[in-house]
């Protein structure tokens, strides 16, 4: 699957979560949860 966004804040966690232990499959060990998520409306040009 491909994921398409921009994180504008909290890019910390997701340093975090990129330096998770994983098995030999690529996954996570211990799987991240993410508490809030916000979407943001697109600015128009």
């Amino acid at each position: 699957y491909a994921a398409f966004g921009k994180v504008v804040a909290g890019m910390e966690e997701v340093d975090r979560i990129a330096g998770l232990k994983t098995n030999r499959n690529d996954f996570p060990e211990t799987p991240p949860v993410m508490e809030e998520v916000f979407f943001l409306e697109q600015e128009e040009a």
